[in-house]
C-alpha cells in the first residue's frame, strides 16, 4: 500500500509539472503575439491599442489618410521617421525586408524629391519601388509623383509589356484601364514614365498603375511631353542623377469640366514637371504644358520652379538647404 501511494503521488506531481509547462508555453506564445500586434503601431503613439487599425492611426485631422501603401507593404504597420525632418510628419508603411527608414527609394539615401505636405488638397502618400506618389481621392489622380532618376536607371533591357495598365488597389476609387477605351482624344498619360524604368521589371510594372496615369491629350503625350521625358534622361546621364516631380494641374473654379469613362475622371487643364540637379551649386527647371496640342519647342514651355509652385500650389524640394532652394527655384537653370 505504501508503494502504491508513493506511485500515485509521483504521478500527480508529474501531471502538474507537465500542465505547468504547457501553460508557460501558452503564455510565452501569447506574449509573442501581443508583441507582434504592438509592433504594428510603432510610431503611432498608440502601442497595443488593439481597437484601432493601422490605417486609422495614420489618419490626419482632416480625415485623409496619409499612410502610404504598396502591393508589397500594405499589410505592414505604419512607421514614422522621427530622425528625418524632411518627411514633415508623414507616416509611411514599411517592409522589414526594405530599409525605408534609411532611404525612400532604392539606392536613394535622401528625400530631396519629396514635396512639402499638401495644405489644401487631400492626399494619400504611396511609396513604390522607384517613385513616391501623393494621391488625391477627389480628382482620382495624383497630386504629384516624385522620383530620383540616376544615370544607371536610364539604361536597361526591360521591354514595355502589353496590357500592363492595371487598377491600384491601394487607393480609394481607383480608376480603371477601360475608362479610356472609348476616349479618342485622351491617352493614359504616365507621370513617372515607363521609359525611366527599363532597369527593373517590377519598377516598370508599377509605372502602369492607374494612380500614375492621367487623361492626357494624345498629341501632348506623344509630342512635347515625350520630348521632356527624353530630355530628363539625357540630363540624368550628364549630371549623374536628377530629381523630378510631375503632376496634373486643375484650374480652380472651372465650370463644366470634361470627364471621361465610367469613373468620371476629370480631365486636367495642364501638366507640370520640375527637374533639379543638386550637383555643385545646383540648378533646376520647370515645364508647364496645356493639355492640348502645342508646339514642339521646349522653350515655349519652360519656366522657373517658383512659377510652377504658384500655379500648382505645391512646395517643391523643401529638403534642400534654403539658400540653394531659393537660388535653384528662382531662375531657369541651363542644362545641356
Amino acid at each position: 500500500m505504501k508503494s502504491s501511494r508513493i506511485w500515485i503521488i509521483s504521478a500527480v506531481c508529474l501531471s502538474m509539472t507537465l500542465l505547468s509547462g504547457c501553460k508557460r508555453g501558452q503564455n510565452e506564445e501569447t506574449t509573442e503575439q501581443q508583441e507582434a500586434v504592438a509592433e504594428t503601431f510603432v510610431g503611432t503613439g498608440r502601442e497595443g491599442a488593439g481597437t484601432s487599425s493601422p490605417a486609422e492611426a495614420a489618419t490626419h485631422g482632416n480625415g485623409e489618410s496619409s499612410q502610404p501603401t504598396s502591393a508589397s507593404t500594405k499589410q505592414q504597420g505604419p512607421k514614422t521617421n522621427d530622425k528625418d525632418p524632411n518627411l514633415r510628419g508623414y507616416t509611411y508603411a514599411y517592409d522589414k525586408n526594405t530599409k525605408y527608414e534609411d532611404g525612400l527609394f532604392d539606392d536613394t539615401p535622401d528625400y530631396i524629391a519629396i514635396p512639402a505636405k499638401m495644405k489644401e488638397k487631400p492626399e494619400q502618400l504611396l511609396f513604390r519601388k522607384t517613385y513616391a506618389l501623393s494621391y488625391n481621392r477627389e480628382t482620382k489622380q495624383a497630386n504629384w509623383v516624385a522620383w530620383h532618376l540616376t544615370k544607371a536607371h536610364t539604361y536597361g533591357k526591360v521591354e514595355r509589356m502589353p496590357r500592363a495598365f492595371h487598377d491600384d488597389d491601394d487607393v480609394p476609387n481607383s480608376t480603371h484601364f477601360y475608362d479610356y477605351n472609348k476616349s479618342k482624344q485622351y491617352d493614359r498619360g504616365h507621370l513617372c514614365p515607363a521609359g525611366d524604368n527599363k532597369w527593373d521589371k517590377d519598377a516598370m510594372y508599377e509605372t502602369f498603375l492607374m494612380s500614375n496615369v492621367c487623361p492626357q491629350y494624345h498629341e501632348l503625350n506623344s509630342g512635347v511631353w515625350n520630348d521632356i521625358e527624353i530630355k530628363c534622361r539625357d540630363w540624368a546621364r550628364q549630371e549623374g542623377d536628377v530629381y523630378i516631380v510631375a503632376g496634373p494641374i486643375f484650374y480652380p473654379h472651372k465650370r463644366n469640366r470634361e470627364r471621361i469613362g465610367g469613373s468620371k475622371i476629370p480631365v486636367p487643364d495642364a501638366f507640370f514637371k520640375v527637374v533639379v540637379s543638386n550637383k555643385h551649386k545646383g540648378k533646376g527647371i520647370g515645364f508647364m504644358c496645356e493639355n492640348r496640342h502645342g508646339s514642339y519647342d521646349l522653350n515655349d514651355y519652360s519656366m522657373t520652379i517658383d512659377e510652377i509652385e504658384r500655379i500648382a500650389g505645391i512646395d517643391f524640394f523643401p529638403a534642400l538647404p534654403d539658400e540653394m532652394e531659393e537660388r535653384i527655384e528662382s531662375k531657369i537653370g541651363k542644362f545641356r
